[in-house]
């Protein structure tokens, strides 16, 4: 959960020291590169075109406000569940604008990292959802079963943290586990099926040269 918000927060400076806050030609140079790529689906390439570009200076706003809030209250634990809901909503359309087929495993990622989060009950160790136990309503913070260390998985190690002993029915570390795996198992078919990566190297040769066209930009 932590260093989910982290991930959040990292990008908020990021786009911050773009000019998302002040402009919106940053995201539309963002959204310009991925409408050339032919992964994104027609109906959410039309939304992009027809809604996000017109209006791309609000939505730059949007999401850096938007990634602000999600990524201070998962780092506080502080309605975690209803931070994790913005997550996932964050994360959904970051897949979307990329394409459901496209190459890249890291929206893919953390799409499966922000479900699992929702999932699971994070905000009471180490976050501020402890305090609310017994007072906020199990949707905000899920339903937490007391456990001794010992019988959480993986803990006995860490047993020094003082970790609460609160956890869920659902093992997440496995379901974060089988996930990350079925990101990559995503991303591994579409290079083998249908970019030949085998038998054609252009697509590698185009991605590093991709990199080194958003560095040298942002250097610039």
């Amino acid at each position: 959960r932590i260093t989910l918000g982290l991930c959040f927060l990292t990008n908020v400076v990021n786009q911050i020291g773009q000019g998302y806050l002040t402009s919106g030609e940053p995201l539309t140079r963002y959204l310009e590169e991925l409408l050339r790529e032919p992964f994104t689906d027609p109906l959410y390439r039309g939304f992009l075109q027809g809604v996000v570009l017109p209006n791309a200076a609000l939505f730059a706003q949007l999401v850096v406000w938007g990634e602000l809030v999600v990524g201070g209250l998962l780092v506080l634990g502080l309605a975690t569940r209803l931070a994790a809901v913005g997550a996932v909503f964050l994360g959904l359309n970051y897949w979307l604008a990329v394409g459901i087929m496209s190459t890249p495993a890291l929206q893919r990622s953390f799409l499966m990292i922000d479900l699992v989060v929702l999932l699971a009950v994070p905000g009471v160790v180490w976050g501020l959802d402890r305090l609310l136990l017994g007072r906020a309503p199990a949707w905000l913070i899920g339903r937490p079963e007391r456990l001794p260390l010992e019988r959480l998985h993986a803990t006995a190690p860490l047993a020094w943290l003082g970790l609460s002993g609160f956890a869920t029915q659902l093992n997440y570390l496995a379901l974060l586990r089988m996930m990350i795996g079925f990101s990559w198992l995503v991303a591994g078919t579409t290079k083998l099926v249908f970019l030949n990566v085998l038998g054609d190297p252009r697509f590698i040769t185009s991605t590093f040269q991709r990199y080194a066209n958003q560095g040298r930009d942002a250097l610039a």
